[in-house]
């Protein structure tokens, strides 16, 4: 799904489970409770996106454009691996264990 555009979709409970969503723009869409387990986000886009109770245990969010979306909190990126290129909502950040 590398690339995919899921634009406003309503994905509550969608199970992503490694699925490789490199560059994929889920902008505005209902990601409530998904599951990112070991998913593969880099440069992925979540303008607006609702990521409320979302997992992103293992998930890759490497240079993912997280700052414009809702309801996420520090707990979940805690879980997950990215750096400095990953952007992070203003309120949040950056985990101690990502690469500088």
């Amino acid at each position: 799904m590398e690339g995919a555009t899921f634009w406003r979709a309503s994905l509550q409970q969608a199970n992503f489970l490694g699925a490789n969503l490199e560059r994929a723009d889920l902008s505005g869409a209902n990601l409530e409770r998904a599951n990112f387990w070991g998913a593969y986000l880099q440069g992925a886009r979540f303008d607006y996106a609702n990521l409320q109770a979302a997992n992103f245990e293992t998930a890759d969010l490497t240079g993912a454009y997280l700052n414009k979306a809702k309801n996420l909190e520090q707990g979940q990126i805690e879980e997950a691996e990215g750096d400095r290129t990953t952007i992070l909502p203003e309120n949040l950040q950056p985990p101690k264990h990502w690469q500088a």
